[in-house]
């Protein structure tokens, strides 16, 4: 009978020489192996002479990184083996192996990768982002801008507008842009509604001009309606990245002063508009809620009792987001930025509204520069 092939080892296909065989050659799978070894030995002797038997940690990220990515030759893979040990380097090269275009760094969707996503939903907001980041490149076939075109399809920031108002169109067009180009940060920017306390002062001093960096997203529209009252009901949603508001939403909303960076163009209607930058909660609802006198707003709002702001697309990216963390090797994770264009107790609304709103966008698109600047270092990137 025919003798079987045995199961090779994973990782390492030696074959024998002659022209056509499909045969394991087991004595040069022995000679690699044991040059491997004889390498290894040699690095270490080499270590133990200069007195370093201990690796850094920078150069011990950097040998996983370097497998991760797949930058390394084949010989730089056995001396990384070598030096950080076959168990991490294996698990280094875990995510990599099984992405499905090859050995990489962060994972790349249908159309390239982006370190950051930036969804604006109206033309004034889009407008503002387009030029405080100055993305003005289209990426061909896509609603899709950028700062300049990528041979290797990797973005810093990239830029999109959503194809209509509200949650359901946003949860949509989030979705998407995760599948395009796995974005690891995404941000929602644009303008909100301040809300007020009894008084008509927008909670927490809020006031048009101001900028809000939600750490809790609220869903007016999922509720009860019993016996004459209104029952909260909820699900599934991440909320803003705890991590992302302690280390680089809460220090900037300390030490960044957005009229400090306001051009000689641009200025606020009022003169005494403080400007200020907040972090709280915001309230999602499909409805534009800007009627004071509606009962049906007052009754809609009033379990809402903390939440700074309202809007039409926060609960839209929670959603998304939540749903696209399916992958174990994509984990994104989002902020909210919103410019307060008008207080929705204010019987002047629409024309607050009308008179705040492009300044409101800039002042939120300000804000999320410096937020992207602050970012940490992208050790997976270009």
């Amino acid at each position: 009978m025919p003798q079987r092939e045995r199961p090779q080892p994973i990782g390492i296909r030696a074959r024998s020489q002659t022209k056509g065989a499909g045969m394991v050659n087991f004595s040069a799978l022995g000679a690699q192996r044991r040059s491997a070894h004889s390498r290894a030995d040699q690095i270490r002797r080499r270590q133990e002479q200069n007195s370093k038997n201990i690796v850094s940690h920078d150069t011990q990220w950097q040998e996983r990184m370097g497998l991760y990515r797949g930058g390394l030759d084949s010989v730089s893979v056995l001396d990384a083996f070598a030096r950080i040990g076959w168990i991490d380097g294996l698990w280094a090269m875990l995510p990599g192996i099984t992405a499905d275009r090859g050995i990489r760094g962060a994972p790349h969707g249908r159309n390239g990768r982006a370190r950051v996503g930036i969804v604006t939903i109206i033309e004034e907001e889009f407008e503002a982002a387009q030029k405080v980041f100055g993305l003005e490149v289209n990426i061909p076939g896509t609603g899709y801008f950028v700062a300049a075109d990528s041979a290797a399809r990797e973005w810093d920031v990239v830029l999109i507008q959503a194809s209509d108002r509200s949650n359901v169109p946003v949860s949509a067009d989030v979705t998407d842009f995760m599948e395009d180009l796995r974005p690891q940060i995404l941000i929602l920017l644009g303008v909100a509604g301040g809300l007020c306390n009894e008084g008509n002062i927008g909670r927490d001093g809020i006031r048009p001009g101001d900028v809000l960096f939600a750490d809790q997203v609220n869903y007016v529209e999922f509720l009860k309606i019993d016996n004459g009252s209104i029952r909260v009901r909820s699900y599934a949603v991440d909320h803003p990245s705890e991590p992302l508001r302690k280390n680089v939403c809460t220090p900037i909303s300390k030490r960044f002063k957005v009229r400090d960076h306001l051009d000689g163009m641009i200025h606020p209607p009022a003169e005494d508009a403080p400007c200020r930058i907040h972090i709280g909660g915001i309230v999602s609802a499909e409805k534009v809620l800007g009627d004071v006198r509606s009962e049906m707003q007052r009754e809609l709002l009033k379990p809402f009792d903390k939440p700074l702001a309202v809007d039409m697309e926060s609960i839209g990216m929670a959603r998304a987001v939540c749903h696209g963390r399916g992958s174990f090797w994509y984990h994104p994770r989002y902020v909210i930025i919103r410019g307060i264009s008008d207080l929705v107790a204010d019987e002047e609304n629409n024309e607050q509204r009308a008179q705040w709103k492009a300044f409101a966008a800039h002042a939120a698109a300000l804000v999320a520069s410096e937020f992207v600047q602050t970012l940490p270092a992208d050790p997976g990137g270009h």
